[in-house]
């Protein structure tokens, strides 16, 4: 049997136990008042209707970017706010207006890695360059004019706790 009247090892037992017992708890995401927080990001859902270029405007002044829909979850966790929304189209930043179907999110320039794109979008149909989300094809990405005056969704990287640890 193992006696613990040695304050050292009972000090060390101890830590490695909570270690090995204890799950470190989630990071915590967060944002400033009136954004919504999903996995490290804020949103905000911006309720005044503006073109492309405006609502790109709109978010750089809030020091973050049109929002740029990384994976599934971050897809789905959008299209479940919007169903709640009174507004039916809403700018993503996503944009083939450099090069024509070459598309690219507006704040970090990259092409995507995940789309949603409903079926025969994006389609360039009367020079459409931008992209959004459609009521109409149950928040699925559809491709229209950037002049178009639409609702908006800025993201920014938030400022995120990770667990502390202590030891």
């Amino acid at each position: 049997m193992l006696k613990m009247d040695n304050p050292k090892l009972t000090l060390f037992l101890f830590v490695c136990f909570q270690a090995e017992t204890m799950a470190s708890p989630p990071a915590l995401t967060f944002c400033m008042d009136n954004w919504v927080a999903f996995k490290g990001s804020c949103y905000y859902f911006h309720h005044s209707a503006q073109s492309f270029t405006e609502a790109q405007h709109a978010c750089l002044q809030m020091n973050s970017n049109l929002v740029q829909i990384d994976s599934e979850a971050e897809d789905k966790f959008i299209k479940d706010f919007l169903s709640y929304q009174t507004p039916n189209f809403w700018w993503v930043g996503l944009s083939d207006d450099d090069i024509e179907g070459i598309w690219s999110w507006v704040g970090s320039k990259d092409t995507p890695t995940f789309t949603d794109w409903f079926p025969g979008e994006p389609n360039n149909a009367n020079n459409e360059d931008c992209a959004i989300l459609d009521i109409n094809h149950q928040f699925k990405w559809t491709d229209i004019a950037c002049s178009k005056l639409l609702y908006s969704i800025c993201e920014i990287q938030s400022e995120s706790s990770a667990p502390e640890v202590i030891g």
